[in-house]
């Protein structure tokens, strides 16, 4: 049995082969072969978490705001102040002084701007914690009313052409 092989032709000696043109720069332009980059960053102004207190949205932080030292003592705070609220015994007087000021460190850290004194004075504990969970988990929570929406629009037209067609 005899294989045949078929010959490449030679490449112009004026013109490198595609693998060794020379990379200029650092601006690559990516080939529409290449799969998905595996990391994708932005220097831009992040789109913020807000939340809503009687009728004005005021914005959080989001982890990008803090150096890691502070990042770091964010996820320590919150896994203290998690293991303290969750604790089934009645805590002493020292561990809900913590969980107070847990509570107090990481709301104060939620908030991009300070909030207005008026409204400050009226926010009690449980709202405090509840801004506490929407920073922490703001990014998540964004994610999922992007994907919800994305969703709901795409089943709309669906919908819409749906009914375009049965027309």
């Amino acid at each position: 049995m005899t294989t045949a092989t078929r010959k490449r032709p030679a490449a112009k000696p004026t013109e490198p082969p595609p693998e060794a043109e020379p990379v200029t720069g650092a601006l690559v332009k990516p080939d529409p072969r290449d799969a998905e980059p595996l990391l994708t960053l932005s220097t831009l102004a992040p789109k913020r978490p807000t939340v809503d207190i009687d009728g004005t949205h005021y914005e959080l932080n989001v982890m990008n705001d803090f150096g890691l030292r502070d990042q770091q003592r964010l996820t320590h705070d919150g896994r203290e102040y998690q293991a303290l609220f969750s604790a089934e015994d009645e805590l002493t007087t020292a561990q809900s002084a913590r969980l107070d000021l847990l509570l107090e460190r990481m709301y104060a850290m939620a908030w991009h701007k300070p909030l207005p004194r008026t409204i400050e004075a009226k926010l009690g504990d449980e709202q405090r914690a509840q801004v506490v969970v929407v920073f922490t988990r703001g990014p998540l929570l964004m994610a999922i009313q992007a994907q919800v929406k994305a969703e709901t629009e795409k089943a709309e037209m669906e919908a819409r052409e749906g009914s375009t067609m049965a027309s």
